[in-house]
């Protein structure tokens, strides 16, 4: 199963580590190699911005952030960054780049809590799915490739 999560389920995870979630469980599962992670390079600097500036930067352990980083460039799939311009697929522009990202790499889920892009649900063979439903597929054995 090939799966590209959107940098809010990142943040999600990297400021509830330690609260039991669908959050939770689809990242360790995807960190534990037990699927296919799409890690673009466009999806790294989403979440170091997102995480090291603003509001953020004061709720998460620097070390812990660092950490997710490294085992994300070391177990992920990085696809070259897209030639703009990126088509629009989505509500929220910025949002685009992972529909491209996931079509160009046949990546089988995007998952996401971003209602622009679930309100989508499919976009070619792409499933857009919620971090709940995700961990939902994940616990049906015979659904994994």
């Amino acid at each position: 199963m090939r799966v590209l999560f959107d940098a809010n389920v990142f943040i999600r995870y990297v400021l509830n580590r330690h609260q039991q979630s669908a959050v939770l469980t689809i990242v360790n599962a995807a960190l534990a190699g037990e699927v296919e992670l799409l890690v673009p390079l466009e999806l790294i600097d989403e979440l170091t911005r997102n995480i090291t500036q603003g509001k953020l930067a004061r709720k998460v352990n620097k070390a812990q952030f660092d950490r997710l980083m490294t085992l994300l460039m070391e177990i992920g799939k990085q696809p070259l960054r897209l030639v703009p311009p990126v088509p629009a697929y989505t509500r929220d522009a910025k949002d685009d780049y992972l529909i491209a990202h996931a079509l160009a790499q046949q990546i089988d889920y995007v998952v996401s809590a971003d209602n622009d892009l679930l309100v989508l649900a499919q976009v070619g063979s792409v499933q857009i799915v919620s971090p709940g439903a995700f961990s939902a597929l994940l616990r049906q054995p015979d659904d994994r490739n």
